[in-house]
């Protein structure tokens, strides 16, 4: 599937995955560009901002302190709903602090930004 987020921003967490091959096959599967980016977790879908990297980064990396290392297992692949050019892992273990971070982010850094897919709690 071919991508345009030209002009867009994503907040990507690069994750140190012990089997990064098999992860690497499946985005070959499914993505055009997977020679380009590194498997990685998702925390926002595209979306236009005018803060700086520095701020965004500042203001990320304050949220995330509270969080340590931790493992995920991931079992399966799911399309998000209305999002045909998306592919994500399923997340099975540790699904929660994912979803915390996604809402914290979202919180701290795009108040004025809600997309149809965010997580709710």
């Amino acid at each position: 599937m071919a991508f345009d987020n030209t002009n867009k921003r994503d907040v990507l967490i690069m994750a140190d995955f012990p089997n990064i091959d098999k992860i690497k096959e499946i985005q070959k599967k499914y993505y055009d560009i997977a020679d380009k980016i590194e498997p990685h977790i998702a925390v926002t879908f595209p979306f236009d901002s005018d803060i700086s990297d520095e701020e965004l980064y500042e203001k990320l990396s304050k949220a995330a302190e509270k969080y340590k290392p931790f493992k995920i297992t991931c079992h399966g692949v799911s399309t998000p709903v209305g999002e045909p050019n998306y592919r994500f892992l399923d997340v099975v273990e540790n699904k929660d602090i994912i979803q915390d971070l996604i809402l914290l982010f979202y919180k701290v850094s795009f108040t004025n930004f809600r997309h149809k897919n965010s997580i709710k709690k």
